[in-house]
C-alpha cells in the first residue's frame, strides 16, 4: 500500500505542477488558486521584473534547509536595482517569507522557491517608476530539472542559433524577468529538435551560458568553465568552483570555442534548477565516454554532500526550517541572529524569537471524517494502477488487440482504449518509417529502433568476381495489415520480409553485370533495385509492408576491378584529349580555310568591280563620241579646220624648217612634226601638246 502511495507521488511530480497551499503575496498568505494579479499589470507588457531562484532540500539527518538563502535574496533586490525596481521588503524579511513559507506548505522534503520582483497595476506606458513594486514568493515540489535519467547518464545538447543578448543591449547581470525571452527560444528550439538544453554563444562566438544554467568542461584533468562578463553570475557555479578546488582540481576561467567542447573529456551544467547535471553529448558529438564523467560524478556528489548537510565545511550556507520530526524552526546561526536583532530591537512578541505558530496539516485534522471515502479513493486507484484496464495509443503506432491470445483482424488508432485485463493483451506497433542501413562499416545508431543496421550486401558479378553493395531502405508497415503481419510473421518480421527480400533482389540485378559496368550504369541499377523490391515487398498478401524509398549508395569493387577501371578512366581521359586537340586543329584549319575564301571572294569581287568600272566607262566613253560625232555638222568642221591652221600657221612661225603632217585621228587630228633640231623638236612637242589640248577642248 505504500508502495502505490509512493509511486502515485512520484508520477504526480512528473506530469503536473505539485500545487502548495500558499503563497506569500506583498507580506500575506494567499491559497495558491487565489494568488491573482490583474491582466494590466505593467510587468505583464513590458516585461520588467526580477526573479530568483533557491532551493531547498531534506539533509542527512531528516531536518529541511535552504542552501545559500541570504546569496539567493541579495542577488534578487540587486537584480531590482539593476532594473530600476524599488523592492519594498529588506533581505531579512523576504528571508523570513520564505521560510515561513516552507513551514506553513509543510515542504519538509525540499521545494524550490520563486520570489518574484514585479510592476502591478496602476500605471501603463514604458516609463515604468509610478507603477507599484509588489513581491510574491512561491515554493513547491520539484525533481531534477533534466530528469533523473539526465543527473544519471548526461543530457544531450544542442548549441542554439540563438545569441545571448549582449550586455550592451540589456541588463545581462540581472536575473530579469525580459531576459528569458531569449532563453526562452533557445530551449524551444533545442527540445523540438529532439535535445535536452541548448547552448547560447555570445556576439563574439564564444560559449556563455545554457538557457538556465552554467557550463564547465574538463579537459586533460582540468575543468574549464567561461568566466560571467557575459553570463548571470552564479551562485550555484561559484559553489561548484570552491568545492572542486577543495577536492584537488585546477578550475581556469576562460572562454571556451564550440571546437573545444566537441573534444572535451567531460561537460556539465551547473545551477539552481540543474544542480550538477552531466552532458553526454554535444550536436551530435559524443562527448568523452557518452556517461557520465570521474570527475562530474565526483563533483555531482560532493554538491549533493554540501546541500544535505554532510559537509561542515559549507554547513554555514545552509537554512534549517526545522528540527527533526519537528515543523518549527531550528536554533541554527541564522535564527540566533535574527532573534539577537528582535531582541534589540522590541517586538510585540515580547522579543521570544522567530516563532511561527504550530499548525496541524489539514489531512491530519479531517482524517477520521474522511477516511472511508480516502480509503476506497486509494483503493481504486491502487486497482487501476496495477492492472491498467486502459491504455494511450500515441500518432505513429498502432495496437494490436489479443483477445485469449489471438490477434484481432482490425487494428487500434491512435487515441485511448480500454482492455480487459488478463482476458486481453494490446501490443503497441509503431507504423513510422523505418530504415535498414546496409553498410560495409557499422554505423551507431544509439537507442532508435527504427533504424536497423546490416552488413553490407556481398555479391558475385557476372564473371564471379566479388561485390559489395551499400544501400538503404525506407519502409514502414502498413497500419491496416498490422495485425495480420505480426501473427504471421511475428515480432521479427523486418528480418523475415524486408531483410530477405532486399538481399535476393539486389543479387539477380547486380549479379546480372560485369564488375566495371557496375559504376557507369548506376543509376539503371538502382532504378532495377527499387523497382525489384518495391513490387516483390507490396505484392504480398494484405500488403503489409509498404516501401517508401530505396536509395544505392555505394557500390564497393574489388581494388583490381577499381585499379582496372581507373585505368580505363585514365585513357578515355586521355582519348578525350586527343579527340579535343584534333577537334580544335580541324576547327583552326576551317577557320584558315575559311579566312583564304574570303580573301579570294574579295579580290574577285574587286577585280569584277573593277572590270565593270571600265567596261562602263567605255561604253560611256563610246557612246559620248558617237553624241560627239553625230553632233559635228559641215560648217562646224570647216570652221574647227581654220582654226587649226591658224595654229599651225603660229607653229611655222616658231619652227620654219618643220614639216608638219595631218593625218585624221577621229573627232581630234594627228599632227606629225619633222626636225633635225633638238631644241627645235622640244619646242614642236610643246607646241604639239598646247594644240593638242586646245583641239581637244574645242571639239568637247
Amino acid at each position: 500500500f505504500l508502495q502505490i502511495i509512493y509511486y502515485l507521488k512520484i508520477l504526480d511530480r512528473i506530469f503536473t505542477m505539485t500545487e502548495a497551499k500558499y503563497i506569500w503575496m506583498d507580506g500575506k498568505f494567499v491559497d495558491w488558486k487565489d494568488a491573482k494579479v490583474h491582466v494590466l499589470s505593467h510587468t505583464l507588457h513590458y516585461g520588467n521584473g526580477a526573479i530568483e531562484g533557491t532551493k531547498a532540500y531534506k539533509t542527512h539527518d531528516g531536518r529541511c534547509a535552504i542552501f545559500k538563502l541570504n546569496e539567493h535574496t541579495k542577488r534578487l533586490l540587486n537584480s531590482a536595482k539593476m532594473t530600476l525596481i524599488d523592492v519594498p521588503f529588506s533581505v531579512e524579511e523576504l528571508n523570513d517569507a520564505q521560510i515561513e513559507l516552507l513551514q506553513k506548505n509543510e515542504l519538509f522534503d525540499g521545494a524550490y522557491i520563486r520570489p518574484l520582483v514585479y510592476l502591478g497595476y496602476g500605471v501603463m506606458g514604458l516609463y515604468h517608476k509610478d507603477a507599484p513594486a509588489q513581491v510574491s514568493i512561491s515554493a513547491w515540489e520539484w525533481g531534477a530539472y533534466l530528469g533523473e535519467e539526465g543527473m544519471k547518464k548526461g543530457v544531450r545538447v544542442k548549441i542554439s542559433s540563438m545569441t545571448r543578448t549582449p550586455n550592451t543591449s540589456g541588463m545581462g547581470k540581472a536575473k530579469a524577468v525580459a531576459n528569458y525571452l531569449n532563453s526562452q527560444m533557445a530551449k524551444f528550439e533545442a527540445v523540438e529538435a529532439g535535445y535536452d538544453e541548448a547552448l547560447l554563444r555570445d556576439d563574439q562566438g564564444y560559449i556563455a551560458e545554457a538557457s538556465g544554467a552554467c557550463f564547465f568542461i574538463v579537459r586533460d584533468g582540468k575543468i574549464i568553465t567561461p568566466p560571467n562578463d557575459n553570463s548571470l553570475e552564479s551562485i550555484t557555479q561559484a559553489t561548484v568552483i570552491d568545492i572542486a578546488e577543495d577536492l584537488g582540481y585546477e578550475v581556469i576561467r576562460r572562454r571556451i570555442t564550440r571546437e573545444e567542447i566537441y573534444v572535451a573529456d567531460e561537460a556539465f551544467f551547473t545551477g539552481t534548477a540543474v544542480e550538477v547535471t552531466p552532458i553526454r553529448e554535444v550536436d551530435c558529438r559524443v562527448i568523452g565516454e557518452g556517461e557520465r564523467g570521474p570527475i562530474t560524478e565526483a563533483l555531482q556528489k560532493a554538491y549533493f554532500d554540501v546541500v544535505q548537510g554532510k559537509n561542515e565545511k559549507y554547513s554555514k550556507y545552509l537554512t534549517y526550517i526545522n528540527q527533526k520530526g519537528k515543523f518549527m524552526p531550528i536554533d541554527n546561526d541564522y535564527f540566533k541572529n535574527r532573534q539577537q536583532q528582535n531582541k534589540g530591537g522590541g517586538n510585540s512578541n515580547g522579543g521570544g524569537g522567530y516563532q511561527p505558530p504550530f499548525e496541524p496539516p489539514e489531512f491530519f485534522k479531517n482524517f477520521g471524517k474522511k477516511a472511508g471515502i480516502i480509503y476506497g479513493i486509494i483503493i481504486v486507484i491502487a486497482i487501476l494502477f496495477l492492472t491498467k484496464p486502459f491504455m494511450t495509443i500515441e500518432s505513429g503506432n498502432v495496437g494490436i488487440k489479443q483477445t485469449l491470445g489471438k490477434y484481432e483482424e482490425n487494428p487500434l488508432r491512435p487515441g485511448f482504449h480500454f482492455i480487459l485485463p488478463g482476458y486481453q493483451k494490446v501490443t503497441v506497433v509503431d507504423t513510422k518509417v523505418r530504415l535498414m542501413n546496409y553498410a560495409s562499416v557499422e554505423t551507431s545508431t544509439g537507442f532508435d529502433q527504427s533504424i536497423r543496421s546490416n552488413p553490407a550486401i556481398n555479391i558475385l558479378d557476372a564473371r564471379g568476381l566479388p561485390v559489395s553493395i551499400e544501400l538503404t531502405v525506407q519502409y514502414r508497415l502498413t497500419a491496416s495489415g498490422a495485425p495480420i503481419t505480426i501473427a504471421t510473421w511475428g515480432p521479427a518480421w523486418e528480418d523475415k520480409i524486408v531483410n530477405p527480400v532486399v538481399r535476393n533482389i539486389v543479387r539477380n540485378v547486380v549479379g546480372g553485370f560485369n564488375a566495371e559496368e557496375l559504376p557507369t550504369r548506376r543509376n539503371e541499377i538502382a532504378t532495377m533495385i527499387e523497382n525489384g523490391i518495391r513490387t516483390q515487398i507490396e505484392s504480398l498478401d494484405g500488403k503489409p509492408v509498404s516501401v517508401e524509398s530505396v536509395q544505392l549508395r555505394e557500390i564497393v569493387l574489388p581494388p583490381k576491378i577499381k585499379d582496372q577501371i581507373e585505368r580505363v578512366q585514365i585513357a578515355n581521359q586521355e582519348a578525350q584529349r586527343v579527340r579535343y586537340e584534333v577537334e580544335r586543329a580541324k576547327q583552326e584549319a576551317e577557320k584558315k580555310a575559311a579566312l583564304a575564301k574570303g580573301e579570294a571572294d574579295k579580290n574577285r569581287i574587286e577585280a569584277q568591280g573593277r572590270a565593270d568600272a571600265v567596261t562602263i566607262e567605255a561604253k560611256a566613253q563610246a557612246k559620248a563620241n558617237e553624241e560627239i560625232a553625230a553632233s559635228l555638222t559641215p560648217n562646224l568642221l570647216r570652221m574647227q579646220q581654220i582654226q587649226v591652221q591658224g595654229k599651225f600657221n603660229e607653229a611655222l612661225k616658231e619652227n620654219k624648217d618643220a614639216k608638219i603632217f595631218l593625218t585624221p585621228g577621229g573627232s581630234t587630228p594627228n599632227i606629225w612634226v619633222d626636225t633635225k633640231n633638238r631644241t627645235r623638236d622640244t619646242a614642236i612637242n610643246q607646241q604639239e601638246f598646247l594644240l593638242l589640248l586646245i583641239i581637244q577642248r574645242k571639239i568637247k
